[in-house]
């Protein structure tokens, strides 16, 4: 009764550590934070070990894609086009 109820089969789970560690500087933040006091910059949830995980630079991997496609794009015209 005393159970909070999240839905069908979802269930919080426990947390291992009250603190985690930068990834970048290793100041010690609190659970909760998602900005290094220390060093300004984003972390995300504590793994396995208590140290926070780099969040993932999905925009760098987007303008990769958008390049690597420009200069093929670029080459296709240059080779079979032309």
């Amino acid at each position: 009764m005393g159970e909070q109820q999240l839905g069908q089969g979802a269930r919080e789970l426990p947390r291992r550590f009250m603190t985690k560690k930068c990834p970048y500087c290793s100041t010690t933040l609190g659970y909760d934070e998602t900005i290094c006091l220390g060093c300004k910059k984003k972390v995300g949830e504590a793994n396995e070990y208590g140290i926070a995980v780099k969040p993932g630079a999905w925009k760098a991997y987007v303008s990769a894609l958008v390049a690597v496609s420009a200069f093929l794009g670029y080459l296709y015209y240059a080779i079979f086009l032309n």
